[in-house]
């Protein structure tokens, strides 16, 4: 996108199509997001929608992310 402000991310903790709730907005220029409260072993949806004054783009592809424990 080119005209954005923000990015809109939101995630689901049941499938990839449903349950979608905004946990969080990044500037523009951001390229990276720290997601917290997740848990090991337990798989995360999410998408992410570009944002400006005229409203929100239409929702990128869903991606699953499965957090695994480090040491």
């Amino acid at each position: 996108s080119t005209n954005e402000t923000a990015f809109i991310i939101e995630r689901s903790e049941t499938i990839s199509t449903k349950g979608f709730i905004k946990i969080g907005t990044v500037s523009s220029n951001k390229t990276s997001f720290t997601g917290t409260y997740l848990r090991t072993n337990k798989t995360y949806y999410y998408r992410v929608a570009a944002s400006n004054d005229a409203g929100s783009s239409k929702y990128s592809n869903v991606v699953s992310v499965r957090p695994i424990a480090t040491s």
